[in-house]
């Protein structure tokens, strides 16, 4: 089964990118290699951006 599938529909994105930042940060958390461990990092960072990107905005007042 692979780590991350295919983003879901529009609606639960943001959804889908919390759950797969956290995949990875688990990941990032339990290796012992440095390679994996920027890597796993950086696929959070840009998990979390994407996460961003979808997530409902509020008005500003």
């Amino acid at each position: 089964m692979p780590l991350v599938g295919a983003p879901p529909p529009h609606g639960q994105r943001s959804q889908w990118a919390t759950s797969t930042a956290n995949k990875f940060r688990k990941v990032a958390r339990k290796t012992e290699n440095p390679n994996t461990k920027r890597l796993a990092e950086g696929w959070t960072y840009l998990a979390e951006a994407t996460r961003d990107l979808y997530e409902p905005r509020t008005p500003s007042s």
